[in-house]
């Protein structure tokens, strides 16, 4: 359940074969409601961090945007 008290919500984590982990909201299987994308780069310069709402698996309205080692970014 989410806090909006739908019971199709439920709460985990997901790893992908590209290393990225999300841990959040999921209903229907998608990410939605809130979670962090964890994109998992080779290259450590392009890490980063996505904080947000999540819809239908697309990030959607606000969202923090933080390459790893920087300052984040809010995006609206």
């Amino acid at each position: 359940m989410n806090i909006y008290g739908d019971m199709n919500y439920e709460y985990k984590t997901e790893v992908y074969e590209n290393g990225n982990k999300y841990i959040g909201e999921f209903k229907n299987n998608k990410r939605n409601g809130n979670g962090i994308m964890y994109y998992n780069e080779k290259d450590e310069e392009n890490r980063r961090i996505i904080d947000g709402e999540w819809k239908e698996g697309m990030i959607e309205g606000q969202c923090i945007f933080q390459p790893v080692g920087r300052l984040p970014v809010y995006a609206a």
